[in-house]
């Protein structure tokens, strides 16, 4: 079964496994890892909701085009899966999903989410690993000798090859490096087209979700600032409410974390009212499919917010 997960993080944001809950895709920009000296391309991260187990039909879909004749036979293989994960949670083991990550309940029964962290489903990013990046301060120094005598060497056709020796495996390492930096950069670039194409099939898809998405343009940008939130601005987003005192907003950004979603605080709207999400996609699709679940399992009210970028 993870492997049809998998298979389908690459193209869906949202894999929701009925009865057992939903694996999310998030994506994240390149990061430097300064402790492992590290240049991690853009990737997609993922989380799990419990709550979200509503059967979409996709994952049934996914089986379909495999060895599954059936859809009744499809729900029975993903039955038999979760039962078989739920046993093992239920045991007090931890349930590892290859490729996915690892789950297991809390003292407080509540199921908890690693995500593996070699994993990438990001389709540009496909095939890109990691770069050591060497920092300034590595570089090695010279030793320097103190002397008051003045003294002459003569420098040995056998030390001229040792020294030879030892510059060849660092330029070999140097011409490694350079490759792979402008594979990265190659690669960065085709991200950078793709999400062009994205913001213009984005825009195309406004007209077909209009009986949920309110539109909003700032001409004048002036978001409130809260010290423990980070502001986020994406495409489409998924509202959890909107207060009129900020500190209401605050904390319900806090307890929509604590469940594992990826709450925002998106600033003031023309009411003068603090708006929290439940999270943001760049794909209308994901949004709609994410507030459907939504309003079934958690929010009747919730509703999609369009912002431009």
């Amino acid at each position: 079964m993870e492997s049809h997960i998998q298979e389908l993080l690459f193209k869906h944001s949202c894999i929701v496994v009925p009865g057992f809950g939903a694996f999310m895709a998030h994506t994240a920009p390149a990061a430097h890892d300064t402790g492992a000296n590290q240049l991690h391309p853009p990737k997609k991260t993922l989380s799990f909701h419990p709550r979200l187990n509503h059967d979409d039909g996709l994952l049934v879909q996914h089986l379909l085009k495999g060895k599954v004749s059936s859809s009744a036979e499809a729900k029975e293989q993903i039955q038999a899966t979760v039962e078989e994960w739920k046993s093992t949670l239920e045991s007090g083991n931890a349930l590892f999903l290859e490729g996915l990550g690892s789950l297991k309940k809390s003292a407080l029964e509540r199921i908890e989410f690693e995500a593996e962290v070699h994993s990438n489903y990001l389709p540009s990013s496909f095939g890109l690993s990691a770069i050591e990046v060497l920092p300034k301060n590595q570089a090695k120094a010279a030793p320097v000798h103190e002397s008051n005598e003045r003294s002459f060497q003569l420098t040995t056709a056998e030390e001229i090859e040792e020294d030879e020796a030892g510059i060849l495996p660092w330029l070999k390492y140097a011409s490694m490096i350079l490759l792979l930096i402008s594979v990265t950069l190659t690669a960065f670039y085709f991200y950078n087209q793709d999400q062009k194409k994205n913001r213009l099939a984005q825009q195309e898809a406004n007209d077909a979700i209009a009986n949920y998405v309110q539109q909003e343009t700032f001409y004048e940008s002036s978001l409130i600032e809260l010290p423990p939130v980070e502001v986020k601005v994406e495409k489409f987003h998924v509202m959890a409410g909107a207060f009129r005192i900020q500190e209401n907003a605050t904390r319900k950004i806090a307890e929509l974390r604590a469940k594992g979603y990826d709450s925002q605080y998106l600033g003031k709207n023309q009411y003068n009212l603090h708006q929290v999400t439940y999270g943001g996609f760049e794909n209308p699709k994901d949004a709609k499919k994410f507030l459907s679940l939504i309003q079934e399992s958690e929010n009747a009210d919730a509703w999609i917010l369009a912002k431009n970028q």
